[in-house]
């Protein structure tokens, strides 16, 4: 019999659902969809929307290569769904109570601060689903005994090391302010960095801030009593413009030194003419040689109207981490894919992919000039920084 003539028959509705139902099952197996989790709208959303974008682009070039290339998603194709936690930690574990439910899912790219991650984490690690994070760079993410995490970049064990030694040795600062955000980000990059000027006998002083606050007159008039050489900071661009600001006015005429959270467009909005010259930490520079960062740029800017910067490249990075896991994987478990997860070993854009036991970037000590740049703001962008 025909399938037309079964279609026609008593039972052609039943056999045309089954049919149906076989067809979308077959176009849903070409199709793995990986979640970005992360602030996508509000005042903070470019943290979240260029990684987003960067992964966005690399699943684009993965898709158009074939997709995935190896291991049991063979030939699957990467489709990014998107989820919007705004940057609040509540939402963050509310959105992960909700992506636990599909439990085919294996793995997630997510969430971009570290109170995010801290509060996600534990939901994603009892449903054995890997958070691959971008950014989250507090050491506790790694360091709490998670076994379903990959942090596919510096955390703060390195980022504060990196921050006193460029402070001090390329930028010649004696008596260092630290200036941090008061929240896992700002407290967990502080404690790193001030145990390491400790340790090199390096003079400082240290002041708290609150996010949202406005006025940072009295912490700056005491770094300014205290004989400050430099102000470092340790937090996010959204306070840092008005702190550069407020300290030209209250006479604080020092370099002020930022860390990766201040490097994006938005501080120079913010700041206008009173960020010029301000200094800042950074995991790419400006001066690209490499084509691919090159072509990244144009792709940026073509598709999304935005300048690359560090986050997009991360973007990039964790998507092509997340696609090497998955081909490398034994079957769809969790715990394979876990597994393979943990033992990625890839070049990135910039430097080499590959996370140590604990789940984290390793970043050899000796080579964090491959990892480190300093740039300046001049002439409302940012360039390489030359003394």
């Amino acid at each position: 019999m025909t399938l037309r003539a079964l279609l026609k028959g008593a039972g052609g509705t039943a056999v045309a659902l089954v049919l149906a139902a076989a067809f979308a099952s077959a176009q849903a197996q070409q199709t793995l969809v990986v979640p970005f989790a992360g602030p996508l709208t509000g005042p903070i959303a470019t943290y979240g929307l260029e990684p987003l974008h960067g992964a966005m682009l690399a699943a684009e070039d993965i898709n158009k290569a074939g997709g995935l290339k190896a291991g049991p998603w063979k030939g699957v194709q990467i489709k990014i769904e998107q989820y919007d936690d705004r940057g609040d930690p509540q939402e963050s574990a509310n959105i992960a109570q909700k992506l636990i439910l599909n439990k085919d899912l294996t793995v997630l790219i997510g969430h971009i601060f570290s109170g995010n991650c801290l509060s996600a984490l534990p939901i994603y690690e009892k449903a054995k689903v890997t958070m691959a994070t971008p950014i989250c760079s507090n050491p506790k993410v790694t360091q709490s005994g998670f076994k379903y995490v990959a942090r596919v970049t510096q955390d703060e064990n390195a980022n504060g090391v990196a921050q006193v030694e460029l402070a001090t040795k390329s930028l010649k600062g004696k008596k260092l302010g630290f200036l941090w955000a008061n929240q896992d980000f700002g407290k967990g990059l502080f404690e790193i960095a001030s145990a390491h000027a400790k340790k090199n006998n390096i003079q400082f002083v240290a002041e708290p801030y609150n996010e949202k606050e406005t006025d940072f007159k009295a912490i700056l008039n005491r770094f300014k009593a205290a004989g400050v050489d430099q102000i470092t900071h340790l937090g996010f661009y959204t306070e840092a413009a008005l702190q550069a600001r407020q300290a030209k006015e209250v006479g604080l005429n020092v370099p002020f030194f930022a860390g990766p959270g201040v490097v994006s467009p938005e501080f120079i909005k913010l700041g206008g003419k009173d960020v010029e010259g301000v200094i800042v930490m950074d995991f790419m520079q400006e001066s690209m040689n490499s084509p691919k960062l090159q072509e990244l740029e144009k792709r940026v800017k073509d598709g999304f109207k935005e300048q690359l910067n560090l986050y997009h490249r991360n973007g990039y990075d964790v998507m092509n981490f997340v696609a090497a896991g998955l081909e490398g994987a034994k079957s769809k478990s969790h715990e394979d894919v876990n597994a393979s997860m943990r033992a990625v070993s890839i070049k990135g854009l910039n430097y080499d992919l590959k996370l140590s036991p604990e789940g984290t970037l390793i970043v050899p000590l000796d080579k964090m000039d491959q990892y480190y740049f300093l740039k300046t703001v001049k002439g409302g962008k940012f360039v390489d920084y030359k003394p």
